[in-house]
């Protein structure tokens, strides 16, 4: 594949690098997203392959020091391209593309400066110019810079809509996308497998490491030998015992219980586990028996 420069004709070099931007105009390449496609997709592409394109006639100056204007408003003239792009340089040279027929504009132009440090100046700082109600698109020219260039009319160029079918990157509205197969990619990946891996093993030694420090922890410590109960007796349970005998005389068992005072004592001994009993009754303890039978008993047969 050739190109023609400077009036004679050179051979394209062969780019066996990604980069994200085009540094040789390949159709096949601008029309891929990320650059590696090797057979052309829509009928642009294969125009732009079967055209030879040659710069114009009317190209001239130092092409490293000239700008290209896209996507003007038609009512845009010379003078409105002359009074915003003046601030960022000294212009040497404007041409506003017309078409040969109609004499409209073609919506596009060509800006020289004086150095190539004001046409940067200008590149950088009109990346999102609005220009009489329109988005203007400032890049650099390509036809005499960029080897095998080939223009939109011919199924080339950069950008596009995408409702035309035919977007074209490696430009600096779209550049190429880092494809999946990149070695450098793969190296990367290959090296975040290996740190996880490393992560892994030293989590697991870790891991480990604290397991066999806490089994040597409980088979050196030794069981208590002493076992200590709480000597105070629990609140609910207790055995209830009547001070003074009924009322009733008789040998007969009352049904209800007694109305006196009782002693209740726990089930589990006191606080100091010692238990004080009384050498004498108390003095109500005692009951006393009458000598003669009640009215109410029967006599002896």
């Amino acid at each position: 594949m050739t190109f023609i420069y400077k009036g004679h004709e050179e051979k394209i070099p062969e780019i066996k690098c990604w980069y994200p931007k085009a540094i040789v105009y390949d159709p096949i390449k601008a029309g891929s997203i990320d650059g590696t496609d090797n057979e052309p997709h829509d009928a642009g592409i294969i125009r732009a392959l079967n055209s030879e394109y040659k710069t114009s006639y009317k190209a001239k100056g130092n092409p490293l020091n000239t700008i290209f204007v896209g996507r003007l408003s038609l009512d845009t003239t010379e003078k409105d391209l002359e009074n915003e792009f003046c601030r960022y340089g000294k212009m040497i040279a404007l041409r506003l593309v017309k078409d040969i027929i109609t004499g409209l504009s073609k919506r596009y132009a060509f800006i020289e400066y004086e150095t190539f440090k004001m046409a940067l100046n200008a590149y950088v700082l009109c990346k999102k110019l609005v220009l009489k109600n329109s988005e203007v698109f400032v890049d650099f020219e390509c036809g005499r810079l960029l080897p095998g260039w080939k223009p939109r009319r011919l199924g080339g160029g950069f950008g596009g809509e995408k409702q035309s079918g035919q977007l074209r990157f490696g430009g600096r509205i779209r550049s190429f996308r880092p494809p999946l197969n990149l070695v450098e990619f793969k190296k990367n990946r290959l090296n975040n497998e290996e740190d996880k891996e490393i992560r892994k093993s030293i989590t697991t030694s870790r891991s480990t490491d604290n397991m066999h420090s806490n089994s040597i922890g409980v088979s050196t410590t030794s069981a208590p030998s002493i076992i200590s109960l709480p000597l105070t007796p629990p609140s609910q349970p207790a055995i209830v015992l009547p001070l003074t005998p009924p009322l009733y005389s008789n040998a007969l068992v009352p049904l209800t219980p007694p109305s006196q005072s009782i002693i209740v004592l726990p089930l589990t001994p006191p606080l100091n586990s010692t238990v004080t009993l009384p050498l004498t009754p108390p003095s109500h303890s005692i009951t006393s028996l009458p000598l003669t039978p009640p009215s109410n008993s029967i006599p002896p047969s």
